[in-house]
């Protein structure tokens, strides 16, 4: 007999895993709304909302731990703050939870708020509460977040031309990752995975064996044939935000986004906002050294979505600030802002050879339709 939950049934659910990151805002969740705390002198408070939709941001079964979509979730929307140059405070949610997601004891709303709630724990991000909803179809979870910036806020809108054009760390990994696990799917003996801790998986059908926690002390990967593939996944699997190098950008770039829908469209995206074009010189040192040696590597590299690597500009003279006070880190100088001669006609372009390629724009656009051929592209 299938069992029914009531609202409050669900929301003690909720609140068991989440225990750990309540603030003391939140009022143990008993009203409808929490108390922040108040914003430093000196500092901005800010705030971003992202939404992470089941079937298009994940799926929950074969290409996507339930415990990966809780912790990217987050991740997501600490990465909005990161391009803010903002420390986390909290943030509150809006679930909408259908049926399948409460079958067996709600394994499934329980598997993603453990996700959620180890992430927050390893970045200090508080929950104060939210809403949530029955779902006919599909999991959704749009959650708001809060932080706080010291001085004033990054944008996207001060690029000038004559600055260098950065990013916080190498990219293409996430795409790949995406790539493989979309192959072992649809190539079912593509991908022979043997865990190390056999007690921490979900099998996907009798040749595909993926861990709901891959970074769980302890756990040290997948095992293969060739090392890479694990890695690229992970990468996609469990993405990481750019928040300290985010905080000391602050006052030091001239304009900043994060790379979450391909670096040739938020690119793009950063060039409109600042009325400026941009020329990419130096792509192969963009290349995260996961996937150096995929023939389409290149690609990758403009392409790949939730990479969460800040994409910046800045002067020279702030870059070797920037340096100083992120030793050991180092960042990656991919191109340069120049002037745009029609406004209304801003161009990314790739330098090959002395000739300049006008670059398409790539990616993930949340309105277009997906199918399984794009990770194959």
């Amino acid at each position: 007999m299938t069992k029914t939950w009531s609202e409050q049934q669900v929301i003690a659910i909720i609140k068991s895993v989440l225990k750990p990151i309540v603030a003391k805002g939140a009022h143990d969740l008993l009203d409808d709304g929490a108390s922040l705390p108040p914003c430093p002198k000196g500092h901005t408070r800010v705030v971003s909302c992202d939404a992470f939709q089941e079937g298009t941001d994940f799926i929950a079964n074969e290409l996507s731990p339930l415990q990966s979509a809780g912790h990217r979730a987050v991740i997501q929307n600490l990465s909005d703050l990161s391009a803010l140059g903002a420390k986390p405070v909290g943030f509150v949610w809006s679930l909408e939870i259908p049926k399948s997601w409460l079958d067996k004891n709600a394994e499934k709303l329980r598997q993603f708020c453990q996700g959620t709630t180890k992430t927050c724990l390893k970045k200090n991000l508080k929950f104060y509460g939210g809403d949530l909803s029955f779902s006919q179809s599909q999991f959704s979870c749009t959650i708001t977040i809060f932080g706080d910036v010291k001085g004033r806020p990054l944008n996207r809108r001060g690029a000038k031309p004559g600055d260098g054009l950065y990013l916080s760390k190498p990219v293409g990994a996430s795409a790949a990752g995406l790539r493989e696990l979309l192959r072992a799917v649809v190539e079912s003996s593509s991908l022979q995975i043997t865990p190390t801790h056999p007690e921490q998986t979900m099998e996907i059908n009798s040749n595909i064996v993926i861990p709901h926690l891959v970074r769980d002390p302890g756990f040290h990967g997948f095992r293969n044939k060739s090392g890479m593939t694990e890695r690229v996944i992970n990468a996609h699997l469990y993405p990481d935000d750019e928040g300290e190098i985010g905080r000391t950008l602050v006052g030091l770039a001239s304009a900043c986004m994060d790379v979450s829908d391909g670096l040739s469209q938020d690119l793009y995206k950063l060039c409109q906002a600042s009325g400026v074009s941009a020329i990419i010189s130096h792509l192969d040192v963009a290349i995260d050294p996961l996937v150096k040696d995929w023939p389409d590597a290149k690609q990758l590299v403009l392409s790949s979505g939730e990479e969460y690597a800040l994409l910046f500009t800045a002067s020279a003279e702030k870059v070797k600030k920037l340096q100083k006070k992120i030793r050991p880190r180092t960042i990656v100088k991919i191109g340069e802002i120049v002037s745009s001669k029609q406004k209304k006609s801003l161009q990314v372009f790739l330098k090959k050879n002395q000739e300049l390629i006008l670059v398409e724009q790539s990616g993930h656009d949340h309105f277009s339709s997906f199918s399984l051929d794009q990770a194959f592209l």
